[in-house]
């Protein structure tokens, strides 16, 4: 007589419907997937967590040549959102802003064309300035965006257009002219020790450094 394919095997679900051997059987596979989750999942968040990290940094420093092209983009989207009236455009403007303060140009669609596009091929050489200042004049940027989506959703569309109006300004300077207006305060602040000093040291002697880099 042939046996099936579960003769001779215990009947485990038999054993599972005793209420003592069920919570035995539990409580064994609960340590052993608890340990094998702190040895694999452990070093799994660890890694998790140093990507985090590493996503939200600014560099330091930044190409000067890369800045000038997200500025020229943000006046071309802030045009566009003053000739459109659309709050979507103001709301995509506000998200690069806020983008660029956390990560720099990771999390930016403009920061990443940019940098990755149209910067290499311009064929000039980089200029690098200090970050900080570059990211306290993005944090500028995404304030007044931040308030142009708003009074825009609420139907203030001239007081949205005089905002991005602001940023048409801002940004055309540093654009067309190399002069960023959020770099400016942000001297001047230090200068009267509004930011504290080691929050950018390298900002007083940064061309000198850069200077004596080029030549090693």
């Amino acid at each position: 007589m042939r046996r099936g394919v579960g003769d001779g095997m215990p009947d485990i679900g038999a054993k599972l419907s005793n209420p003592h051997v069920a919570l035995r059987w539990w409580r064994c596979c609960d340590v052993v997937n608890f340990s094998s989750g702190w040895r694999h999942g452990g070093q799994s968040s660890t890694i998790k967590t140093m990507k985090t990290r590493d996503l939200f940094v600014f560099p330091n420093p930044v190409n000067e040549i890369s800045a000038r092209g997200v500025a020229a983009g943000v006046v071309m989207m802030s045009a566009a959102a003053i000739a459109t009236g659309s709050p979507w455009v103001i709301a995509v403007i506000t998200y690069g802003f806020f983008a660029r303060v956390l990560t720099g140009p990771t999390l930016s669609p403009l920061g990443q064309f940019v940098t990755r596009v149209v910067a290499p091929r311009l064929g000039l050489t980089p200029r690098y300035v200090p970050g900080p200042p570059k990211r306290f004049a993005q944090g500028i940027g995404a304030v007044l965006s931040l308030a142009a989506l708003s009074v825009s959703v609420a139907g203030h569309v001239l007081i949205a257009d005089l905002v991005l109006g602001m940023l048409v300004i801002a940004a055309g300077c540093e654009s067309l002219a190399g002069f960023c207006l959020g770099c400016t305060i942000f001297a001047g602040l230090m200068r009267v020790g509004v930011i504290p000093s080691d929050v950018c040291v390298r900002c007083a002697n940064f061309s000198a450094e850069v200077a004596v880099e080029g030549t090693r």
